[in-house]
């Protein structure tokens, strides 16, 4: 899923991206698996499109989840 929303996001579909992205973060940490949930921070920290109400309620997710 990471893999998709990256390429959603390179298409300007952020929005999706950030859904599909959001989907593989739960189930990351459903599971507890830390190889997705650092795939999710991958693709926060490269993301490089605008700050979208997506991208903010992302954010904050996974600030939640470092904690």
């Amino acid at each position: 899923m990471t893999e998709i929303a990256t390429a959603k996001a390179m298409s300007g579909d952020y929005d999706e991206a950030f859904h599909l992205v959001s989907n593989a973060l739960t189930v990351g940490i459903t599971y507890g698996s830390e190889r997705i949930i650092q795939r999710a921070r991958r693709f926060r920290r490269t993301y490089g499109g605008p700050m979208t109400g997506s991208a903010r309620a992302f954010d904050e997710r996974l600030r939640a989840t470092l904690l």
